[in-house]
């Protein structure tokens, strides 16, 4: 048992060392393709809140949005939090370097 435990572990350790390197994925492919990576996000927070958000399910939130947006923009990027509630919007156009922080229990529609 303790053999099948160790060779497990082993496997296990191969896999999640591999699993990290994507260059591969990105060799002899038909056109070049260089890899995508990660953005770098600031550490900057806008809550939806802050900016006339109301998570009722009953106000339309379409103008909070982009109001946090600009407003995140103009800082060079950053976090958008939407605590617990249900927003009502229409399209949410995030920026470069901004992203998305959805609270537990918070619903977007």
């Amino acid at each position: 048992m303790k053999k099948i435990l160790i060779a497990l572990l082993v496997c296990f350790s191969f896999v999640t060392a591999n699993a990290k390197d994507y260059s591969k994925y990105y060799q002899n492919l038909p056109v070049q393709m260089q890899q995508p990576t990660l953005p770098s996000i600031p550490d900057n927070h806008v809550s939806i809140l802050e900016c006339g958000g109301n998570g009722d399910g009953l106000t339309m939130n379409t103008q909070a949005f982009a109001k946090a947006i600009s407003k995140l923009n103009k800082m060079g990027g950053g976090h958008l939090n939407v605590p617990a509630g249900i927003y009502l919007t229409g399209l949410i156009s995030l920026k470069d370097n901004i992203d998305l922080q959805s609270g537990k229990d918070a619903i977007i529609v």
